[in-house]
């Protein structure tokens, strides 16, 4: 997901003239951090099955979570699964950068940096919840319930949904720098993205990848995420977060993944 951020900030930011209503961004800082954030999150991914612990740390469900399950989970898990793929990785980033593009009056740099912040917001997310998933080593809903020993560490993976979390975090980025500019339509930017990222922890519940406690806890994860990254290092008044003086060149940045 940050990549295509990246390429579509590069894209914005290279043919951009002129004034600009673009939050700040440090054109070495940022980069970097999304970069380390991004390169930490694929490492623990690509290590999990060493890191993890052998066992689950957390086996039974609390009964709402139980609950949840029979009531929101699909008999077929493949269709859902896919589809919530295709809503956080596709959906939901490509919705956030068109509405930021119009809310922000067709100012091709402030969506451009915009991008860029949400690529370092949900790198930033992402390795946190990789982080935590494998300290708590959850039991996945489909696992517990057939009963069957463990088939990979990702089967002690389901805390929390980084489904849920990548997406909601790239809506309330788009959408925090919306806000923080004062645009007047940013209430277009909330109403499109957080739907969106509400649909992706449905369908991680329906396809039985997760309880509904992991797409809440990962839904308020990518909330707060969305929401501070944005203010503490992208205000206009914050400290080492100049504006950027002409187009900026930044490297690409690359990352994909499924989680």
């Amino acid at each position: 997901m940050p990549a295509l951020f990246a390429a579509a900030a590069a894209v914005a930011l290279a043919a951009a003239d002129g004034p600009s209503r673009a939050l700040p961004y440090d054109a070495i800082r940022d980069p970097v951090i999304t970069g380390a954030a991004a390169a930490g999150w694929v490492l623990l991914h690509v290590l999990e099955d060493r890191l993890a612990s052998e066992t689950c740390r957390w086996c039974e469900p609390p009964p709402f979570d139980l609950s949840a399950r029979g009531a929101l989970r699909l008999q077929s898990s493949d269709t859902p699964a896919t589809a919530s793929d295709v809503v956080a990785y596709g959906a939901v980033p490509l919705a956030g950068l068109g509405v930021d593009f119009f809310v922000s009056g067709r100012d091709a740099k402030t969506a451009g940096v915009d991008a860029l912040i949400a690529a370092e917001t949900v790198a930033l997310a992402g390795l946190a919840g990789q982080a935590v998933k494998l300290t708590v080593a959850r039991r996945r809903p489909a696992a517990y319930a057939s009963g069957a020993a463990r088939a990979s560490a990702d089967d002690d993976a389901s805390f929390y949904s980084g489904h849920a979390s990548a997406a909601f975090a790239v809506a309330t980025s788009f959408a925090t720098c919306a806000s923080m500019r004062g645009d007047g339509d940013a209430w277009v930017a909330w109403a499109a993205g957080l739907p969106l990222a509400a649909l992706t922890g449905y369908l991680r519940i329906a396809a039985d990848r997760h309880y509904l406690s992991d797409v809440l806890v990962g839904a308020g994860a990518g909330t707060l995420f969305g929401t501070l990254v944005p203010r503490l290092l992208h205000s206009p008044g914050a400290a080492g977060t100049p504006q950027q003086r002409g187009p900026a060149r930044l490297p690409a940045l690359t990352f994909g993944g499924r989680f």
